[in-house]
Formats: structure tokens, C-alpha cells, sequence
């Protein structure tokens, strides 16, 4: 198994190894990506569970001690050689006080958005927009091609030619 980097998502990305549709190269960070709030929720109304059209909103309010359901911005298609490990976004947690419920990954042949939970440990409402960053994709290659992927990048390509100078 083997942690992609930057250049070999934007590489899986052209192959099509790895589909982001609404992907932002903004988002992409030197080993993940970070993923939004999408479209549609359902959050706590005075009636139980009430569906958001997030997009046309705008945003969604959590109450306090309250879970949300919610869908990514990012639709995601995995091949069957790539997964990725789910995490949160710090200053979710920390300038919010929000904690993003998830599964550990997205498994490989997935073909669709996250379905996500966000819990507001908050005493107050919490306000989340309709495109937020809302937690983070580490991609991994978990075929026997990692390696050789890996060899490619201009770095590691580089750092060979390097070695092959100092005869090491």
C-alpha cells in the first residue's frame, strides 16, 4: 500500500484510476485532498429530521448536541487498485467545534458521493456552508503498481540520477 502524493493523485486523476467530479485543485494538499459539504442534508428541525437543499440555501445549522446527515460536494469513483483513508479537518473540530462521523475509508470500486454525519459538540447552533471544507481523503495505491508510480515522479526521479552520480 502506498500514500499518494499531490502529483499522483493529479496523475491517477488523468488516468482515470481515481474520478473526483466537482473537484477543486484548491482543495489539494500535498497528501489529501479536502472534501466539502454537498448538496443535500437533513439536520434537526422542531418535526425530526428535516431535508436541506444545501446549494440553494446556502448553508445548514446544526443545533447544539445535535448530528446532521450529510452528503459530499466531491463525487468520488475509486478503482478496484485505490482506496482512501477518511479524516477530519482540524479546524472543524477546534474553531467550530463540529466532529465529522464517518466510515475509515472509501473503498476501492466506490462510485458516488460520502454519506457523513456532523455532530455539533457545540452549546450553540453551528453554521456549516454549502461548499465548506469538511474533512479530508488520503488516497493510497494499494496494488502492485504503487511502487512503480512512485519511481515517476520528477523527485524521486531526480533523487536516482542523484545517486547514480555519487555511485551509492
Amino acid at each position: 500500500m502506498f500514500l499518494l502524493s499531490e502529483d499522483l493523485i493529479q496523475r491517477y486523476r488523468k488516468r482515470k484510476i481515481i474520478q473526483i467530479i466537482d473537484f477543486d485543485e484548491e482543495y489539494l494538499y500535498p497528501t489529501c485532498y479536502y472534501f466539502r459539504l454537498g448538496r443535500v442534508a437533513e439536520v434537526p428541525g422542531h418535526d425530526g429530521m428535516q431535508t436541506v437543499n444545501v446549494e440553494r440555501e446556502g448553508y445548514i445549522l446544526i443545533p447544539p448536541h445535535s448530528v446532521a446527515r450529510v452528503e459530499s460536494l466531491e463525487h468520488f469513483t475509486m478503482s478496484d487498485n485505490t482506496l482512501a483513508l477518511l479524516g477530519n479537518y482540524t479546524s472543524f473540530l477546534r474553531e467550530k467545534q463540529l466532529q465529522l462521523l464517518h466510515g475509515p475509508t472509501i473503498d476501492p470500486g466506490w462510485k458516488q458521493r460520502l454519506g457523513l454525519a456532523i455532530y455539533n459538540m457545540g452549546n450553540s447552533d453551528a453554521r456549516v456552508e454549502y461548499g465548506e471544507r469538511i474533512g479530508k481523503a488520503m488516497f493510497f495505491d494499494i496494488s502492485d503498481s504503487a511502487l512503480e508510480e512512485a519511481r515517476l515522479t520528477r523527485d524521486a526521479q531526480q533523487r536516482a540520477r542523484e545517486l547514480g552520480r555519487e555511485g551509492r
